[in-house]
């Protein structure tokens, strides 16, 4: 393979993510080591990545011996190599029960502006067993978005608040804080969502604490729930 030596640092996103892969591993745990903090971090990942880099141009090292026997059995043997791979990733797996592809969890890691595509990342990420700490973003970078928004009625959304009294139509708990101006905090969810041609009317909207109405939006039983609101709001009419 022919790696571009400007992308053998530790900095790129898939070196760091073969460095959380190889410290999860279970060969050689790093609290066995005296070298803990170092071993298979990003930095040791590239300087080895680097020696095989070098060796295929040529480079010949007397004191790498480890380096140069693992590069005279895989460098011509592709198949050897592969299969040396999975014996390594159907351990881990069955020891773990899972495994992270590098490749996929650069992809996974990187942030993005888009909420949907951030849901899905971070939905992916906590199904992993293993989550490495991030460094994070101390400066994030910022991006203009321009999106669709439906014309609500304000009188609807007073009238919804004020019927529930300060209680979540769902599961009937106070409201969780008071607003700025000394009113419950609730919020109000449309029944049959205005995307799917429902009306902004007083009928079709219940007002929701707020993780009910998460609940309605994101929990895997949000079409039972949508049902429930559905059964209350024709046993009020």
């Amino acid at each position: 393979m022919i790696l571009d030596d400007a992308l053998i640092i530790a900095t790129n996103p898939l070196i760091q993510s073969l460095s959380a892969f190889l410290n999860d591993l279970p060969i050689h745990p790093p609290a066995q080591r005296s070298d803990a903090k170092e071993f298979r971090d990003p930095d040791g990942v590239r300087g080895r990545i680097g020696y095989f880099h070098r060796m295929s141009k040529g480079q010949v090292y007397d004191d790498r011996r480890l380096q140069t026997a693992i590069w005279e059995k895989y460098n011509n043997d592709q198949k050897a190599l592969e299969d040396a791979v999975q014996g390594i990733l159907k351990k881990y797996q069955s020891q773990s029960g899972t495994y992270i592809d590098a490749r996929n969890l650069a992809r996974l890691q990187k942030p993005t502006a888009d909420r949907e595509e951030l849901e899905h990342k971070v939905s992916k990420l906590l199904n992993q067993e293993t989550i490495s700490l991030p460094k994070g973003n101390a400066n994030p970078e910022r991006r203009a978005v321009s999106r669709e928004e439906y014309i609500r009625c304000p009188q609807v959304i007073a009238t919804v608040l004020g019927r529930a009294k300060g209680k979540c139509e769902l599961c009937r708990e106070s409201a969780p804080f008071d607003r700025a101006d000394g009113t419950p905090y609730l919020e109000v969810h449309h029944v049959i969502p205005l995307s799917e041609i429902g009306p902004d009317s007083v009928e079709n909207a219940v007002a929701l604490c707020p993780n009910c109405h998460r609940r309605c939006h994101h929990s895997k039983d949000k079409d039972e729930t949508a049902n429930q609101l559905k059964e209350m709001m024709m046993n009020s009419v």
